[in-house]
């Protein structure tokens, strides 16, 4: 409950649907609701309804009646024993909440006039508000607490005590043990106000930690009992049944967002576990090994120490390898806080630094605000209500007092006063979260001014008109950002800075996007650019300093071209430092040739596509029919919700396939028009899916153009044309069959991309695991050059020209931070712009199996920037260099290679 305090800030756009108003207006008249803020020290009425209204340990209501409805609310009965038990959910069914049924002592007269107001009163914000309070903390109100003396200022300082218990884990300590949240959702943000007032009203509960058994005991359910020691085990399903039900409801969230539904969970007892735990123990006594294990031991604190070093043994040695590390530890005690509170202030050994550069703020540019409706898209849809809207000024088509004339006079002569500032220069844009950028351009109505090759500023015409360029981009603003930028006389043409990229020769240069953004001049603050220290360029060091003893690199001679290396000796000499490097792998270049031969030819094998015409006469649809099925279609089941079904192997709209089974293929015949082709395989599905449901196809077939079907008319009887006698039964047998089809475990990937099907992928795996284990002897190669190098990376290179890779390429790890550990080989099996997909040799911690296409930890999709090519090589040593490595490797090898396909068992 404390990460929904920080994660779930209820709105009123969170309260449940209204549908039986009468109680909520009985509620709310005895709530004062106040809309504007209150002043310190005022005073909020409890939010309860009578005693009598609400069932409780002494006045209990008889059990309601339970009715299947679509809502954001639970089921729930009453209780003896509580103010509400919990539970209640059937299985395979959202039930709406039982009505608490009135009190034989409640007023008549305001339940006879409270139909006729619910009919007449309209759904005020006061009124929301009073519902969201009812619904979701009175009704909802866990064991212990009095439903009838909740307030909302308890609320809010309750969930202020949990902010700031928050705050103190993380930054001072912990304030208490035993704390909880005891609400299932937040108050509305417009009731958080004065919180001084309720910091000064939070009182601290210390208290010791449960001991692990203990602490087991309140976390566990019931099916996870055997984590427990066997005299501990029956107590969930006897003294603590009732904090572990077998069913129970949520409030639902009303977008149907599964993630954000509450479970209504009893909250746990603590005394109640130390008693069941002590009633236990005391019958079964517990073991000496489970009392060592249930004790609370010492805490310790883990720190840096440059100076001393340890090995640190691997729990998982076939995934992650012994480490060397430098640290230390001591005990420590940092519980309870000294002061019981989070106090506001910096942590010991912190210090107050100016925020850096790139540090959001508005205060950068002259603004004020308002409220309007501008259709802001937070979330991709605009929304229909008012948002807090940034207003900015500054703009000169702004001044009144200028004429036509003289603004567009002086539009071009500030136009050319920021060229010639700016251009080629960097600025800082995306006003209030401010970015480096490249200036390429400055334009206003007459044209736009731009560097020629001989860094002169000219003016060219411009490539879109200025009415329709101002407008978007005053829409985009607007709509994306929630600023008004006010009239727009002058646009700057910039390249956002993307980040910091490597180069052969050791320098760190910074990066731009390769598209432009139009951003307005008023956006652009006034100060100086301070620069980032952590995106400083770095100048190429020193030839002599590049390389140095100890350190790993790559070594770029033909032989072993591509292998890691160590340098195990430096030495100066009158044409430049030389090495004596260890290769750490010595895989023979040809091995890697071979295999990577090998898989570009399993890449090369052409899966056979169909056009969706010829097969829509060999299953008998039609065309559109195969269209609609092998993507989604939407299914209306009732009460407003749909399902998607389809085979899914294919997203038109969204530019997606899965890679195998479908692809997008431009028509030769227009250049602005694609359609779909499908491989053997989708068509065997579609085979099957004809076998299995031809009430589907022939329903699809009856109307194939709806947008979404009905379900009792999505299936029928082919002969009849009559709905299906059971079409729920229907739709649940094909989701099952869809979600056992191979195709449905598979990623979906961007038409425009290159990938292997899994098939294919696992033919890869089974020639790497060919490839032979490289020897234990070192091979030392004497007196290497800088050109025969290669550093490790921090970032990656700077990739321009993606032609290079190909399906098959082997390729190795350069970096030294990254997930992939460095000097790591595999083979591309997926190409995505400047992305690549890998299927590496060996497997490592942070290695995925691609989607289910390669084997678990040993799949990962890495920039280009960070591999080295070892089949399209390139980094050339010069010829005369390259002699010279070729002579080296013969000196420093003990005997001749096999040949590389007999070593691969290729031949």
């Amino acid at each position: 409950h404390v990460g929904l305090l920080i994660i779930k800030m209820a709105t009123v756009d969170d309260v449940p649907p209204l549908e039986d108003m009468s109680e909520v207006l009985q509620f709310q008249s005895r709530l004062q609701v106040q809309s504007q803020p209150r002043t310190k020290g005022a005073t909020v009425e409890s939010v309860a309804t009578p005693s009598s209204a609400l069932p409780s340990s002494s006045n209990k209501a008889p059990e309601s009646e339970k009715q299947e409805e679509k809502s954001s609310k639970v089921t729930t009965q009453t209780s003896s024993n509580s103010s509400k038990a919990f539970g209640g959910l059937k299985k395979g069914f959202l039930s709406g909440p039982s009505k608490p049924a009135a009190s034989p002592t409640s007023a008549p007269a305001a339940a006879a006039a409270a139909p006729t107001a619910a009919a007449s009163t309209p759904i005020s914000p006061e009124l929301l508000k009073a519902y969201y309070y009812k619904r979701l903390f009175v009704d909802f109100a866990p064991p212990g607490l009095d439903a009838g003396t909740i307030s909302i200022r308890d609320v809010c300082r309750i969930y202020l005590q949990g902010l700031t218990w928050v705050m103190a884990y993380y930054f001072q300590g912990l304030a208490s043990w035993s704390w909880c949240f005891p609400y299932f959702c937040a108050p509305l943000p417009s009731d958080l106000v004065d919180l001084d007032v309720l910091y000064g009203q939070i009182a601290v509960e210390f208290s010791a930690p449960l001991l692990p058994f203990q602490q087991l005991l309140a976390v566990l359910p019931r099916s996870s009992a055997a984590l427990l020691p066997p005299a501990l085990q029956p107590l969930l399903t006897t003294d603590l049944a009732r904090f572990c039900p077998l069913e129970y409801g949520f409030i639902l969230d009303k977008h149907k967002r599964g993630w954000r539904d509450i479970a209504i969970i009893p909250f746990i007892d603590e005394a109640a576990v130390h008693a069941a735990y002590s009633k236990a123990v005391q019958a079964t006594p517990l073991s000496d090994t489970e009392m060592q294990r249930n004790t609370l031991s010492t805490s310790h604190l883990f720190a840096r120490t440059p100076d001393t070093a340890q090995k640190l043994v691997s729990p998982l040695p076939s995934r992650l390898p012994d480490r060397t590390v430098h640290v230390g530890h001591k005990p420590f005690s940092p519980w309870p806080l000294p002061e019981g509170l989070f106090r506001l202030r910096l942590c010991d050994g912190c210090h107050v630094v100016p925020p850096p550069a790139s540090f959001p703020s508005l205060k950068m540019l002259k603004y004020s605000h308002r409220l309007a409706a501008i259709g802001a898209r937070p979330f991709q849809t605009p929304s229909r209500s008012e948002s807090l809207v940034i207003q900015l000024s500054g703009s000169v088509i702004e001044d009144p007092t200028m004429t036509a004339a003289g603004r567009a006079e002086e539009l071009q002569r500030r136009s050319l006063e920021l060229a010639t500032r700016y251009l080629n220069k960097l600025i800082m844009v995306d006003y209030p979260y401010p970015v480096e950028a490249k200036v390429t351009g400055v334009a206003d109505e007459s044209g736009v001014w731009r560097l020629s090759k001989k860094n002169n500023a000219n003016k060219v015409s411009l490539p879109k008109p200025w009415a329709s360029t101002v407008e978007s981009t005053r829409t985009w603003y607007q709509t994306e950002r929630g600023i008004d930028v006010g009239p727009i006389g002058i646009l700057l043409d910039v390249r956002l800075f993307t980040g910091m990229a490597a180069t052969t020769d050791g320098r760190l240069v910074k990066q731009f996007a390769d598209s432009a953004m139009l951003i307005p001049a008023q956006t652009v603050p006034a100060i100086a650019l301070r620069p980032d220290a952590r995106f400083a360029e770095v100048a190429a060091p020193a030839a002599k300093d590049r390389f140095y003893k100890g350190m790993k690199a790559i070594y770029l001679g033909s032989k072993y071209y591509g292998e890691p290396c160590l340098i195990a000796a430096k030495r100066m000499t009158d044409e430049g430092p030389q090495y004596d490097v260890q290769i750490l792998q010595a895989h023979d270049a040809r091995q890697e040739s071979a295999l990577a031969d090998r898989s570009m030819s399993s890449a090369g094998i052409r899966e056979s596509y169909t056009k969706a015409n010829l097969i829509a006469e060999d299953i008998g649809v039609t065309a559109l029919t195969i269209a609609r099925i092998t993507g989604t279609i939407s299914v209306d089941i009732g009460e407003g919700i749909t399902l998607e079904a389809g085979l899914a192997v294919k997203y038109a709209r969204k530019g997606l396939m899965v890679a195998g089974y479908a692809r997008r293929v431009e028509d030769p015949r227009r250049s602005d028009s694609t359609y779909w082709e499908f491989s053997a395989k989708t068509i065997e599905l579609l085979r099957q899916l004809k076998a299995n449901f031809p009430d589907l196809l022939h329903g699809l077939d009856a109307d194939p153009n709806k947008d979404v079907y009905p379900l009792d008319k999505l299936f029928l009887n082919k002969d009849t044309g009559t709905p299906v006698a059971d079409p729920a039964a229907r739709l649940q047998a094909l989701l099952v069959w869809l979600r056992a089809s191979p195709a449905a475990a598979l990623p979906l990937t961007p038409c425009g991309s290159k990938a292997l099907s899994a098939h294919l992928v696992q033919s890869i795996e089974e020639l790497q695991q060919r490839l032979p284990v490289a020897g234990t002897d070192t091979l030392t190669i004497r007196n290497v050059t800088n050109d025969e190098l290669f550093s490790p990376l921090s970032v990656d290179v700077h990739v321009e020209d993606m032609t290079v890779w190909q399906l098959g390429n082997r390729v190795i790890s350069l970096r030294t931070n990254g997930s992939v550990p460095f000097g790591l080989k595999g083979t591309i099996v997926g190409l995505f712009q400047q992305k690549i997909e890998v299927a590496f040799d060996h497997p490592f911690l942070a290695g995925s199996n691609l989607g289910g296409r390669c084997h678990d930890f040993r799949g990962f999709t890495v920039s280009a920037g960070s591999l080295l090519n070892l089949t399209m090589r390139q980094y050339v040593v010069n010829p005369a260099a390259k002699r010279e490595s070729a002579k080296k490797e013969q000196q420093g090898k003990k005997s001749a290679p096999r040949n590389a396909f007999e070593l691969l068992d290729l031949a």
